[in-house]
């Protein structure tokens, strides 16, 4: 298989990834933020394929909810959720899979210490987009926001740092580092 073909065939993967990780959802009474596995995807995609393509997987995954597919949270779809208060949290996808793939495309962060440092950066970035976007949604303040939509899911995400970033590199090394 060539290179371009290669690459084409695993960004669709991991949009089907992505959509598949969006549905272990859990709605909260708190929040009309669901805890989700969307941002584990994330980070796969931006460390296993690299800022490109990890950012071409969620701006992918963001057009096919667009477009009607119900691979949002919950099966939500459509254009509308782009503006709903969750609306920011999908744009922060397409900003964190690119910071993250950058930084450590940038650094040669090979090492696991580098790697958790860039998925920090990328998803304290993810979460700047969806507060902002959601205290503009919900006409809040940016402290009610980030208490409502991010406060709680911290420790969930510190979590998912430590149990994919490690997951993603190993992807990543067996597939030879074909995008170095």
């Amino acid at each position: 298989m060539n290179s371009s073909t290669q690459k084409l065939t695993y960004t669709a993967m991991m949009v089907a990834v992505t959509a598949a990780l969006a549905q272990i959802s859990i709605p909260l009474p708190i929040s009309p933020v669901p805890l989700t596995l969307q941002t584990a995807a994330v980070i796969l995609s931006a460390v296993i394929l690299g800022p490109r393509q990890g950012a071409a997987v969620m701006l992918g995954y963001i057009l096919l909810g667009c477009l009607g597919l119900p691979v949002f949270a919950q099966f939500k779809a459509g254009p509308g959720v782009l503006i709903g208060p969750t609306g920011g949290f999908l744009y922060g996808f397409v900003a964190a899979a690119f910071l993250i793939g950058w930084l450590l495309r940038r650094e040669n962060a090979r090492t696991l210490k580098r790697a958790f440092l860039a998925v920090a950066a990328g998803m304290a970035v993810l979460y700047l987009c969806g507060v902002v976007h959601f205290s503009v949604i919900m006409q809040i303040s940016l402290s009610a926001a980030f208490m409502t939509a991010a406060l709680f899911y911290l420790p969930l995400e510190i979590l998912k740092i430590a149990i994919f970033t490690p997951v993603a590199l190993r992807v990543r090394k067996s597939l030879g580092d074909y995008l170095a």
